[in-house]
C-alpha cells in the first residue's frame, strides 16, 4: 500500500500544534512585567545575577499547564541542588526582586496558575519592611470558589531578606519568617 499523501498528512496533523518553550533574558533594567505578560506556558524568563528589579509584578492567568519560570540566569550547577536550601552565600548569584510601599514584589490575579519562581532573592523595600513579599491570592469575595483561587505555584531554593536593617544587623539576621 503507497504511504505518499496520507503519511505527510498524519506527519502534518501530528506535528501541528507542537509549539517549544521560549527561554526570554530580561537584562537588567528590562521590563520584566512585559516579559511575564508575553510568557506563555512552558516559557523561562532568565534573569541576571545581581540585578535589581523592583515590583509590584503581577503573575496573570494563562492557559495551560506548563509551568512558567522566572530564575536566575546563573548556570544550575552553580546553585544549591533540589532538596538543599539556598543560604545568603549565594545572594551574588540571585537576581533581586524589591516590594515597594505600593504593593509585593509579586502577586497573582485570579486564579493564575502554573508559576514558578527559582533562585530569586525576594526582597522588601525600606518602607516595606512589614509588608507582604509574595502575594498569593486575594482576601474578600473575589475568590469565593476553588475555580478563582491560584494554584501551582512554585516557590524553590528562592531567599526573603528583610533590607530595612541598618548595617549593625547582618543579612543573615534579617530574614523574613514567612511570604
Amino acid at each position: 500500500m503507497p504511504r505518499g499523501p496520507r503519511g505527510l498528512c498524519l506527519g502534518l496533523l501530528f506535528g501541528a500544534g507542537t509549539a517549544s518553550a521560549a527561554t526570554v533574558t530580561v537584562a537588567a533594567g528590562g521590563d520584566l512585567q512585559a516579559a511575564i505578560n508575553a510568557a506563555q506556558p512552558g516559557d523561562t524568563i532568565l534573569l541576571p545575577a545581581g540585578a535589581v528589579f523592583t515590583g509590584p509584578y503581577t503573575l496573570p492567568v494563562k492557559s495551560g499547564t506548563a509551568f512558567i519560570t522566572i530564575r536566575t540566569a546563573t548556570a544550575d550547577s552553580s546553585l544549591p541542588a533540589a532538596g538543599t536550601r539556598i543560604d545568603p552565600s549565594h545572594a551574588a548569584l540571585l537576581p533581586k526582586i524589591r516590594a515597594t510601599q505600593t504593593g509585593p514584589a509579586f502577586k497573582t490575579v485570579g486564579a493564575a496558575s502554573y508559576y514558578r519562581l527559582l533562585f530569586l532573592e525576594i526582597l522588601s523595600g525600606s518602607a516595606t519592611s512589614t509588608a507582604t513579599l509574595v502575594e498569593l491570592g486575594s482576601s474578600g469575595t473575589s475568590q469565593s470558589s476553588l475555580a478563582s483561587v491560584p494554584h501551582h505555584l512554585v516557590i524553590d531554593r528562592c531567599s526573603q531578606f528583610d533590607s530595612s536593617g541598618g548595617p549593625e544587623d547582618p543579612p543573615h539576621m534579617r530574614c523574613r519568617p514567612g511570604l
